[in-house]
């Protein structure tokens, strides 16, 4: 929106629809915006949680330290659901890497600063909504573990909208994944250390794809 109305009032018969799509595949711009923003996020999350009687940040988002060894399983987790995902995809006739992840990295400017983002900050601000704010909340209602998973899955899957259908699915099973290590390892360090993973690989299999499959 801070890019879009300075636009619109220069350019009166601008479109701003497509002008919303170029920012949202532009990489510089997104990683700008998710760095500026997830401080300000991640502040109201914890503000939220801390005028809640009852419970503590830590139970609430779930900040208990798992064995090390925890982690590394669902690291390896991450890497076998990826390896099925990948192994899928490619039966299907579908591109492993999509067309938008090589447009954004090719507007990054400066790819270290999106790969932070990706590989870090986003993994972080986005379990610490969908896995640990919006997850407890949710969980102690009628939707009870299963719903709850199910539920911050799709929500988190339709951020992703700028993904084709296939896609979106695909982001919503990993969203199971990520839920399901939420509840069985007790602690939003599961989800987050998943969730950098699978990034983690996308970003390799994007560099590949740049080097030894684009002109």
């Amino acid at each position: 929106m801070a890019f879009v109305i300075p636009a619109v009032a220069k350019d009166k018969n601008l479109d701003v629809k497509q002008f919303a799509e170029d920012i949202s595949m532009n990489g510089f711009l997104q990683s700008l915006v998710t760095l500026i923003s997830a401080p300000v996020v991640i502040g109201f999350i914890l503000l939220f949680v801390k005028i809640r009687k009852g419970i503590t940040i830590k139970q609430y988002l779930g900040f208990n330290n798992p064995r090390f060894t925890s982690i590394i399983k669902w690291s390896l987790v991450a890497i076998g659901f990826i390896c099925f995902s990948d192994a899928l995809t490619y039966f299907l006739n579908k591109p492993i890497v999509p067309d938008i992840m090589v447009d954004m990295y090719k507007s990054s400017y400066f790819p270290p600063l999106l790969l932070l983002d990706v590989i870090i900050i986003t993994p972080v601000l986005e379990e610490l909504f969908f896995r640990g704010f919006l997850f407890e909340g949710l969980r102690n209602s009628r939707f009870k573990v299963t719903g709850t998973i199910i539920i911050t899955s799709l929500a988190w899957s339709l951020l992703h909208s700028q993904y084709d259908v296939y896609g979106i699915f695909s982001i919503f099973l990993s969203g199971l994944l990520l839920g399901y290590s939420r509840v069985k390892s007790n602690s939003i360090y599961a989800p987050i250390a998943i969730h950098m993973v699978g990034n983690s690989i996308a970003s390799m299999e994007l560099i590949v794809k740049l080097i030894y499959f684009q002109s």
